[in-house]
């Protein structure tokens, strides 16, 4: 069907056009939207033999251009078919075959208030079933967002951060899953002060099966955070009991190596053979006194100290401070002080360190 285009200026005026490829050629609709210098809001039904011809790009040269509705079009790849529309502030793709749409496809619309996806019926199972679009869109503006019958069963709430502006959300009519993996979202629908997300009461559960028909609000998501709260206190508590354990076990080896050998081999050679009366800390540290306490009353109190090397003994904090109290009493005796590596010279002072 041929129809005649008057001159542009009859068309100056004009600010809503609704067209469909029943009346009219592409030719001519192309033709039209160029002379359309004051146009706001374009609707394109059943047009998609003329989006894929590229018509987009022509109406989206229009300045004026604000509203941009795109319902009832059997569009796949609406992604490549839409060019740089900075301009728009609604857009709607109202039944339309979308199974997909990346970051790309709107992220120069700027300006986007109203977004319309509801609806997107295929009958191939070829829909929505995420909105990871969104994240990378920057839409900033955008306020009205409808994605009702489409084929979510989980919602990421996260998504929603990248939607400052947004107050109206309709999520209608799409097969939920009511367990942990929609827990989040849950409790930002019941708790968002800004967003009001359409008949959220209302909307009822499809996976599981066990759940199917159970309304979404009524799920016990608190559960969910309770059960992973708890799962990391028992696990951080495990790790921690674990560590110390074996520390504990790793040094309570080492000192009793080292102790069983002092009382086996060294202590009777010392005190049974040769008279010595030694200091041991289980045995002669009075109880109630702090630990330096009794080391600097055992270092003042002995004619001699007898330093058992050991790489238990280097390791130890407390071993290391009895050898550097000992060695600030060594130099009182110039002999001692010359002669420190012969542990048997007569008037020095010596220490023994039997424990980690």
């Amino acid at each position: 069907m041929e129809v005649d285009i008057p001159e542009p200026r009859f068309f100056r005026t004009v600010t809503h056009l609704q067209s469909s490829t029943h009346c009219i050629s592409f030719k001519d609709m192309r033709k039209l939207l160029e002379s359309l210098v004051s146009l706001t809001h374009l609707e394109l039904s059943d047009t998609e033999k003329w989006i894929n011809r590229g018509l987009l790009k022509t109406a989206c040269s229009i300045p004026s251009l604000r509203s941009l509705d795109l319902h009832y079009n059997s569009v796949v790849n609406i992604a490549q078919k839409l060019p740089n529309c900075s301009q728009i502030t609604k857009l709607d793709l109202f039944s339309n075959r979308i199974s997909n749409l990346s970051s790309h496809s709107i992220q120069s619309m700027k300006q986007l208030r109203y977004l319309d996806l509801a609806e997107v019926l295929d009958l191939s199972r070829n829909t929505l079933k995420n909105l990871d679009f969104l994240a990378q869109a920057n839409l900033t503006s955008l306020r009205c967002l409808k994605l009702c019958e489409n084929e979510l069963t989980v919602i990421d709430h996260h998504i929603f951060q990248f939607l400052p502006a947004l107050t109206y959300l309709d999520l209608s009519v799409n097969p939920l899953t009511c367990d942990c993996s929609n827990s989040g979202f849950l409790l930002w629908a019941l708790s968002s002060d800004q967003t009001q997300i359409v008949n959220v009461d209302q909307y009822v559960c499809t996976y599981p099966l066990s759940e199917r028909g159970t309304m979404f609000v009524d799920v016990d998501v608190h559960s969910c955070w309770m059960d992973a709260s708890f799962l990391c206190y028992i696990s951080t508590t495990g790790l921690v009991l674990l560590t110390l354990l074996t520390a504990f076990g790793h040094h309570f080896l080492h000192w009793r190596l080292d102790e069983a050998w002092v009382h086996g081999e060294m202590l009777p050679a010392l005190e049974d053979e040769r008279g010595w009366r030694l200091c041991l800390h289980h045995r002669d540290f009075q109880p109630g006194r702090s630990i330096m306490e009794n080391i600097t009353e055992a270092i003042y109190g002995s004619r001699k100290t007898i330093c058992v090397i050991s790489r238990h003994y280097l390791e130890s904090e407390w071993c290391s401070r009895e050898i550097q109290m000992a060695r600030a009493v060594l130099p009182r005796d110039r002999a001692c002080r010359d002669q420190r590596h012969n542990i048997m010279k007569t008037n020095c002072l010596f220490v023994f360190c039997s424990q980690k």
